[in-house]
């Protein structure tokens, strides 16, 4: 302040008359006048060129030196006690390192991405309404396309098209919290490409059982029962269903279909078994009711109730029912002439020659009441042979055929 006030006095005007000679008087007017001129020095502001500032606050000084103005200041750093507390939007260059960024707000809370022209990419928003975290993608043209969100209810949705996990050389998992007690179920993909359902009791620490294996096959594996409520459809080609463990066992199905809960209405049960194919045994609890034909071997039991032979039975043709239509029956007719009769059948045949016992006859009608071996009459249906003499005067002849 010396130094100051020694460069203003350099440059106070000092009016004529003011400089005093050495034994003559002082003067009151040029001394009184010097002396106004030094009092009003002393307290006007001090120009900011004499080393003042020019104004008599601090406001008004720190205005005037420029110091009100951070883009005066050129060089050091502020401390974070003389930052403000809350700011307008601000825009950041270079990269933005922070321990915790808290993002204020009375409605939604969000930070956006974009691009290097100002296209909007990718937001983080926390919604006031749902209360929900979203973590949103943008297209090209700024579009908003998918995004993942998680509830304050404890739900969580992806609205893209897939969610890929894994792809090294390890397992892959996805896991099923049930309850407090660790029941727990997880789908797990291993390196050999197998993909299982499993359960624990342990949230998988020590405990996992396979509940379904896929091989890389696409075969599926049921470790534990399984209970379709609306049903199994095996609609690919050449498909199958294997029941059993490989060892002796007793595979089966068990249908329900009563109103009163049993352990089976119908069943149908494998058993034994040697080692090779085709060689046990399946049975079947409960009625059977067929619409169609059933091939049994080269046999056909037919829905009517016949039963197709495949090489025929010998003498009566190729189903039962020719069988059962040739059938020995008691004739009731009262046809005289009758010439069908049925298998079973026997006349007496009135004749003077030799025949030997169970030999092939051609029988015809004689007259109103007796049966020849000569041609007298229309011959009889079917196959005849003869089953003995009788006192020489003719034989008994039974239709077999």
């Amino acid at each position: 302040m010396e130094n100051a006030h020694a460069q203003n006095r350099r440059r106070l005007f000092t009016p004529a008359g003011t400089k005093g000679t050495p034994g003559t008087t002082i003067q009151s007017v040029p001394y009184n006048t010097l002396i106004d001129d030094l009092t009003a020095d002393a307290n006007a502001p001090r120009p900011v060129t004499a080393g003042g500032t020019g104004s008599t606050s601090a406001s008004a000084a720190r205005a005037a030196l420029g110091t009100d103005n951070a883009d005066n200041i050129t060089s050091g750093t502020f401390a974070d006690a003389r930052l403000p507390t809350t700011m307008g939007g601000k825009s950041f260059t270079g990269g933005l390192t922070a321990d915790v960024v808290t993002v204020k707000n009375v409605s939604d809370r969000v930070i956006q991405l974009a691009n290097g022209g100002g296209v909007l990419r990718g937001r983080v928003v926390h919604s006031q309404v749902g209360n929900s975290l979203h973590l949103q993608t943008y297209n090209t043209s700024g579009a908003l396309v998918n995004q993942f969100y998680i509830g304050e209810d404890g739900g969580a949705i992806w609205e893209g098209f897939y969610c890929r996990l894994g792809g090294a050389a390890n397992n892959t998992e996805i896991q099923l919290r049930t309850n407090a007690a660790g029941h727990s179920y997880r789908m797990l993909g291993d390196n050999g490409g197998n993909i299982f359902i499993q359960r624990s009791n342990d949230r998988f620490v020590a405990n996992s059982a396979d509940l379904v294996k896929w091989n890389t096959s696409g075969q599926a594996t049921f470790s534990q029962q399984a209970t379709f409520s609306l049903g199994l459809v095996l609609n690919g080609a050449n498909q199958g269903v294997e029941l059993g463990a490989g060892s002796a066992n007793a595979p089966f199905l068990d249908f329900h279909s009563g109103a009163t809960p049993v352990d089976y209405d119908t069943r149908i049960i494998a058993s034994g078994g040697n080692g090779a194919s085709g060689n046990g045994t399946l049975s079947f609890t409960g009625h059977m009711f067929f619409d169609r034909n059933i091939q049994i071997g080269t046999s056909i039991y037919q829905s009517d109730g016949n039963i197709q032979f495949s090489a025929g039975m010998s003498g009566y043709g190729a189903a039962l029912s020719n069988a059962l239509d040739a059938r020995a029956v008691v004739y009731a007719g009262s046809t005289r002439d009758e010439l069908n009769l049925p298998i079973g059948w026997s006349v007496l045949v009135v004749t003077s020659s030799s025949i030997d016992r169970n030999a092939a006859v051609t029988i015809y009608l004689s007259g109103t009441g007796q049966y020849s071996l000569s041609v007298s009459g229309s011959p009889l249906a079917g196959t005849w042979r003869v089953q003995g003499s009788f006192g020489g005067a003719g034989y008994k002849a039974t239709r077999t055929g």
